[in-house]
């Protein structure tokens, strides 16, 4: 069985992301995440654009392949692919759907992130935060194609419907204290919609094997989710918070129609949308037990 090393203990502790921290606990928080990604990432380089320590997992999922054994419905998932969905659609659809149609989001994000920064991708002007957090958003593509792949299915990399485009057009564009606030408000719609595509994967149950890689999958880049929101809380005062607290609901219910396979894994828009108001890092720390499955 693959297991992803615990490199230290998590740094996150229960918190509700909207509301300001002192500015010295910032400062703490800071730090504290700052050791925590050197340990979980290791070396950055950005030559390659890798983490040493993702490279090591990445080795044992290759070397270790898990594949779903029988049939799927690969016309429903090529039909609905680039359309939101308007009919019943098989649950195991409904999540790869999420899987695939999420994979372009970040896609598009990375690939216009690198290309607006250039040589300067990966610099420290803001932190050596930054760096780790920019890398990892190149793994996230990698994972939500892996759990795909679980399924012998590949798809275009096409850009995002109309909304989450734009946004992430806006947030990559934006200059850095502005971006704090839109990246936070995108990173907690992230952690509630991959906190249902972590627990959802009890789906896939009648074949524990596929069950236990996609968790294992998806769980990296929820971690990953969590340590950004931590990071974009304490960087801002109570100022930004204002206009994230603003802007989330607003921002989450746009996402929701170009992704609405996310509420329908939730069990519907008013379920997911009562997540987003009720998130708490705390709601997820299940996930530093590495044996820990999905409620």
């Amino acid at each position: 069985m693959i297991e992803r090393m615990q490199k230290s203990e998590p740094f996150i502790v229960g918190f509700d992301p909207l509301h300001a921290l002192p500015r010295k606990e910032r400062g703490q928080r800071l730090d504290a995440y700052l050791s925590f990604l050197q340990k979980r990432d290791g070396e950055p380089n950005l030559q390659t654009k890798t983490l040493s320590e993702r490279e090591g997992f990445f080795r044992q999922i290759d070397a270790a392949p898990v594949r779903w054994q029988g049939e799927i419905d690969r016309d429903s998932f090529h039909k609905n692919l680039n359309v939101s969905l308007t009919e019943k659609v098989d649950p195991k659809i409904v999540w790869l759907l999420a899987a695939a149609k999420s994979n372009r989001v970040e896609q598009y994000g990375v690939e216009l992130d690198l290309k607006l920064k250039g040589d300067h991708f990966g610099e420290f002007a803001h932190g050596q935060h930054m760096t780790f957090i920019d890398l990892e958003e190149f793994y996230h593509t990698r994972i939500l194609r892996d759990c795909c792949k679980v399924f012998d299915l590949e798809f275009n990399i096409d850009p995002p419907k109309s909304f989450t485009r734009w946004f992430a057009s806006m947030v990559v564009r934006s200059p850095f204290r502005a971006r704090l606030v839109t990246a936070l408000c995108g990173e907690l719609f992230g952690c509630v919609a991959f906190q249902v595509l972590w627990e959802s994967t009890t789906i896939f149950a009648d074949q524990p094997e596929v069950m236990r890689r996609l968790q294992l999958l998806v769980r990296e880049i929820l971690i990953d989710e969590l340590g950004h929101v931590a990071f974009g809380h304490a960087m801002l005062g109570p100022t930004g918070l204002v206009a994230v607290r603003a802007l989330y609901p607003i921002i989450a219910s746009y996402f929701l129609k170009d992704l609405p396979e996310f509420w329908i894994l939730a069990g519907g828009k008013e379920k997911f949308l009562e997540r987003v108001s009720a998130f708490d890092l705390a709601s997820n720390s299940n996930l530093w037990d590495l044996s820990a499955a999905p409620a």
